[in-house]
């Protein structure tokens, strides 16, 4: 094995069988050829001695008459010509390995994690169409040949682990082919969820994982649900936990973080990921005289200026009071969503944010939201009169697509008048169908202002609007 010997002439060899492969046959010169090849060690070193031709018929008789469980089998082969292109390659890499199920017997009690092992007479496969344990092309299968002996000094000190950052997830294209081990800090989990799918009922629990602030959700299914629900029950949520999960595979948008918009936030699913300024933070006391407050309410806005009603029950305000700031911005997650109140609600948001004991609240120490509040009062007309509509925050943002201080930088002084910039002019002289809050009568003593609550600009819709409502009335012009 180790020493340059002359491979001119040939030798003798005894060992002990370790290993033999299946019948083999092969193309040489135009004719189909015959080939077996057993290993053989002796001290614990081992080489592997090929047969062809009639010595197949010979070797294969005789390793069918042999006990592989129990007998220990010495083998004399004389006159062998020393061949080194048999010697064992070293790969530094990772390569997933199967054990078919009628095989499980014979290989479960040999192997242990963590050993070295040397292994021969296996076959190798392509990888899997779904997913393959590692970015190995191809895998190997144990077979009934399979050679597999303990190297009991022999030491391989690398991490068998391949970590991959959070970030690289969420932000990089990476292969979906193969499964990846995350390492993060746990921070929140959903409820033990129920859904259907091909006509069966399944489990599944999801967990957010944070890293150098970057974070992803993982999804556990069928019997994974029992034990993560488990180990959760005695996790204590004062405490930083860290999570090593290992071959995961990757599936977007589920596994990544995304980011929604507070405008799509409904009953419709159940999770969702936002980024939100907590633009107010208040305790709502309670009605029957009690010092404790009844609940923790809350402002959210996001950075198109929309507005939600978030809250959260009295037995979970000791949870969120310490962690939430008002005027700073957070990732949110992993909150239920309902129907605004029926006898006020804080926004126009037709929907409202429930925090319970799953929500993961993370703050976000580099990203702000410095909305400054629009406020559009604007003269409207149609053919039965005028009047006067308020237009505030994101019903302007949709109708002029700028910010506030977009706008203001286009604002151009000249003498004692200040003009009216551009965004503005666009839109007046054009027609808008709008919902408005309608107030009591002032008794005449003010003009009427009516606040607008959401707006339309699609010329079919107002069109149709028009048709439906009156013959003559003629929409509403700014």
């Amino acid at each position: 094995m180790y020493k340059d010997l002359d491979t001119s002439f040939l030798i003798d060899v005894i060992g002990i069988i370790t290993g033999a492969s299946g019948e083999q046959e092969f193309e040489k010169d135009g004719t189909k050829q015959k080939r077996i090849t057993v290993e053989l060690d002796q001290d614990g070193v081992r080489v592997e001695c090929a047969f062809f031709g009639k010595y197949v018929s010979e070797v294969s008789g005789y390793l069918s008459s042999v006990d592989a469980t129990n007998d220990v089998v010495v083998v004399q082969c004389c006159k062998i010509k020393p061949f080194k292109g048999i010697m064992y390659g070293k790969y530094v890499c990772k390569i997933h390995a199967s054990v078919r199920k009628t095989l499980i017997y014979r290989f479960q009690s040999l192997l242990s994690e963590g050993r070295v092992y040397q292994i021969s007479f296996f076959g190798v496969g392509e990888k899997g169409r779904d997913f393959r344990p590692t970015s190995h092309p191809f895998k190997i299968n144990f077979d009934i040949h399979t050679s597999v002996r303990l190297v009991p000094n022999k030491a391989i000190n690398l991490s068998p682990y391949n970590f991959v950052p959070i970030s690289d997830i969420m932000f990089k294209d990476l292969d979906t082919s193969f499964l990846i081990d995350v390492i993060g800090i746990l921070t929140g989990a959903s409820a033990e969820q129920e859904f259907e799918k091909d006509g069966g009922k399944h489990k599944r629990i999801t967990i957010a994982l944070d890293q150098d602030g970057a974070r992803v959700e993982c999804a556990f299914f069928g019997k994974y649900v029992d034990e993560v629900v488990g180990y959760l029950g005695f996790v204590d949520a004062t405490n930083v936990v860290v999570v090593h999960l290992i071959y995961l595979k990757l599936s977007f948008p589920l596994m990544a973080s995304r980011i929604d918009d507070l405008t799509k936030i409904d009953a419709s699913k159940e999770t969702w990921t936002i980024f939100a300024k907590f633009n107010r933070l208040w305790l709502s006391s309670s009605l029957y005289g009690s010092k404790l407050p009844s609940s923790m309410d809350m402002i959210l806005m996001d950075d198109k200026g929309c507005k939600i009603h978030a809250t959260v029950r009295k037995a979970l305000i000791y949870r969120f009071k310490s962690l939430l700031t008002e005027g700073r911005v957070y990732q949110i997650s992993f909150f239920g969503v309902g129907e605004s109140g029926r006898d006020f609600r804080p926004t126009s948001h037709p929907f409202k944010i429930n925090f319970d004991i799953h929500t993961s609240v993370r703050l976000v120490p580099n990203k702000t939201i410095n909305l400054t509040p629009y406020k559009l009062c604007v003269s409207v007309t149609d053919d039965t009169g005028s009047a006067q509509f308020m237009i505030f925050d994101r019903e302007v943002f949709a109708i002029i697509q700028k910010s506030f201080k977009d706008v203001e930088a286009n604002f151009v002084k000249g003498g004692d008048k200040l003009s009216i910039p551009q965004e503005i002019c666009n839109i007046m002289h054009k027609q808008f169908l709008f919902k408005v809050e309608a107030k009591e009568d002032s008794g005449g003593r003010f003009e009427s202002t009516y606040t607008v609550n959401f707006f339309c600009k699609d010329s079919n819709i107002i069109m149709k609007f028009i048709h439906n409502v009156s013959s003559t009335t003629q929409g509403l012009t700014i």
